[in-house]
């Protein structure tokens, strides 16, 4: 009976994704964003581990670890393994956790926060990598202006 549990564990994780943005998250300087991440089919992520990070930046410190963005495990944020600069700025949603939703919201962003970032849930082995780009302008219509991407690459 164990094994049959096992196989049915298994099955459910294999089916699992993280689903991100393929489109680059745009902000401007102050703004508060949130970088979409949610898994599909929807779970509980409640009890889970939630890790974002920040792929582009070296791990830092004598220990060269990885200094996180934001980590959610045992049911609440663990601060002691956040760079200092994401303490206060970053938070998922309860209710989110619940569907899925393990989105990150960033408040009064700026440009040391461009770049992209990563979301890893351990236990599912499943992850998702998103682009934040922060702009000293807000731009109204990031559809349909092709100079966006000059604008921002420059």
């Amino acid at each position: 009976q164990n094994r049959l549990i096992n196989l049915e564990i298994f099955t459910v994780k294999s089916g699992l994704h993280l689903i991100g943005s393929s489109q680059p998250i745009v902000a401007a300087p102050g703004d508060d964003v949130i970088l979409p991440c949610r898994v599909d089919p929807e779970l509980d992520a409640v009890g889970k581990t939630v890790e974002w990070s920040r792929p582009d930046l070296r791990p830092t410190g004598p220990q060269k670890r990885v200094e996180y963005v934001f980590v959610y495990r045992f049911r609440k944020t663990d601060r002691d393994m956040m760079m200092d600069t994401y303490i206060q700025r970053t938070s998922l949603s309860q209710d989110g956790l619940r569907r899925g939703d393990v989105s990150l919201t960033i408040r009064n962003v700026s440009l040391q926060d461009q770049g992209r970032f990563r979301c890893f849930i351990p236990r599912l082995g499943v992850e998702a990598e998103l682009l934040l780009v922060v702009g000293e302008e807000r731009v109204q219509t990031a559809g349909s202006d092709p100079d966006l991407l000059d604008f921002f690459s420059s």
